[in-house]
């Protein structure tokens, strides 16, 4: 994919950058309408100033941002001076309100959302305020990335527009993390993981957990025309969502040289943690019929999509074993991952998942 990224010089020259242009290609792998300004906008006793707006209201700023992110959609195009100088502004006075905590829908690592309203999401590092952020300053980019992945069926974590640290998502609505939603307590993580989580996610239909998997192909195939492979965010169990009955991936791919999308990530994050750092310790109660079948709709999903059982993970083995154990599964774990390895080598789909289907069951059965 050729990918331009346009840099206005003193002169106003545009020139193309290659340097640019590989870092943006390894970043985003994207196509887009980008401009970059030299000259640095203007600051007034901390408010900006611009004859396009006229700021008269600290309640309508991201009334205002939305009426932009919808146009800037609409009609992808290079930005005028004034156009860039007044989203960035919005963005900077909107921040405020945006931040503050009844808005915030998830957390990471490096980022925290924010909901907008029904359509938007934006996401931003969640310590930094308006200054902080790479909004004014030449590395602050706007940004309209062509969405690379759009042969993904389960993926919802497509960036719709970026200025700088600020990100722009659609809005997923009412949904259910395969983590731990905000609402519930430190003290009742256990409580809802063995009542309602594992109940519900059981109920997901294996056509669902199948493409979910076929995703995870998807990109795995990807290594082999562009040489590193992408992969899904697979550390944070929020990260998988259920959505009117149908599963999802949000939050960003990443590209690695020597890791893949695997069978054990999946397992890991629906069936072995609560949330990033939280480990299911405590077994799965009386929901452990739940469990197994998550855990056999997601192996026979895996076989389907020809995803591998393990990846490179230095966990990999310490997640068998707390599988194995609070699946009360018999057989050592070590067993387990080398017997589903064999069945991974059959060629036949088909006889691959048969294989599977009956393999899983007679570990269940010796319970």
């Amino acid at each position: 994919m050729n990918i331009t990224r346009l840099t206005i010089t003193s002169n106003n020259q545009i020139i193309n950058n290659p340097t640019q242009k590989r870092l943006l290609n390894r970043e985003t792998g994207a196509t887009q309408n980008s401009i970059i300004h030299t000259q640095k906008p203007i600051i007034y006793q901390n408010q900006y100033i611009t004859d396009t707006f006229s700021f008269t209201s600290q309640t309508n700023y991201v009334e205002k941002l939305i009426t932009h992110i919808d146009k800037l959609l609409k009609n992808p195009h290079q930005l005028t001076e004034k156009e860039d100088y007044a989203i960035r502004g919005i963005i900077q006075s909107a921040l405020d309100t945006i931040k503050q905590k009844e808005n915030i829908i998830g957390a990471g690592f490096h980022e925290t959302v924010y909901r907008l309203n029904d359509k938007y999401v934006a996401k931003l590092p969640p310590s930094k305020n308006a200054y902080q952020l790479k909004i004014f300053c030449p590395k602050g980019e706007i940004l309209i990335p062509q969405n690379q992945y759009s042969d993904l069926t389960t993926y919802k974590g497509n960036i719709l527009l970026q200025v700088g640290d600020f990100k722009i998502l659609e809005n997923l609505g009412s949904h259910t993390p395969a983590g731990l939603p905000r609402s519930v307590k430190p003290t009742d993580c256990h409580k809802y993981y063995v009542h309602e989580y594992l109940p519900k996610f059981a109920q997901v239909s294996q056509e669902n957990y199948n493409a979910l998997l076929e995703d995870c192909g998807r990109l795995n195939d990807r290594y082999y025309t562009s040489g590193s492979y992408h992969l899904f965010d697979s550390v944070n169990p929020n990260n998988i969502v259920l959505k009117d009955g149908k599963l999802y991936w949000v939050d960003v791919i990443n590209t690695s040289q020597n890791n893949w999308n695997s069978m054990t990530d999946i397992l890991d994050i629906m069936l072995d943690t609560y949330s990033v750092g939280r480990t299911v310790h405590y077994g799965y109660g009386e929901s452990l019929i739940h469990a197994k079948t998550i855990f056999k709709k997601i192996i026979v999903a895996g076989m389907n999509a020809d995803i591998p059982v393990c990846g490179t993970s230095y966990f990999t083995n310490e997640i068998w074993r707390e599988l194995v154990k609070n699946l009360k599964i018999k057989v050592p774990a070590k067993d387990v991952v080398n017997n589903l390895q064999e069945i991974y080598k059959t060629d036949s789909r088909e006889l691959r998942v048969e294989k599977t289907v009956e393999y899983i069951d007679s570990l269940f059965k010796q319970n």
